[in-house]
């Protein structure tokens, strides 16, 4: 299980979708593909969020991710403020957006995320 702090920025929807895309791709691909999704590509570029005001996590892993596609983390690193969509931070060829299509015959595969928003009044 994977905690993140996203800091002042209310982008837990992201991590959420993010991680259950990444969870999905894994078990279509029998873990030959460990991707790890760029939130802040989220938080920047989603038509579907509201930024650092939060989000739909089922729209994002959804909708988002297969119409426009995903960067891995490593080309549009977080950093937890909300900025205008660009492209990847490096040009490699390993940073290309990319869309995730896949099916699975004959299985049923559910992946649930949750996001929670912890306040100091905890």
């Amino acid at each position: 299980m994977l905690t993140t702090n996203t800091g002042g920025c209310g982008s837990c929807y992201a991590y959420s979708s993010m991680g259950t895309l990444e969870a999905r791709v894994r078990i279509a691909t029998n873990n030959s593909e460990t991707p790890v999704f760029s939130t802040q590509q989220v938080v920047d570029c989603s038509e579907y969020s509201q930024g650092c005001e939060g989000g739909f996590p089922y729209l994002v892993a959804g909708k988002y991710a297969q119409d426009f596609g995903v960067m891995a983390d490593q080309c549009y690193p977080y950093v937890g403020t909300d900025g205008s969509c660009k492209g990847p931070v490096n040009n490699s060829v390993t940073c290309q957006q990319r869309t995730y299509t896949y099916q699975v015959r004959s299985v049923v595969v559910v992946v649930v995320s949750t996001a929670i928003r912890l306040t100091n009044h905890f």
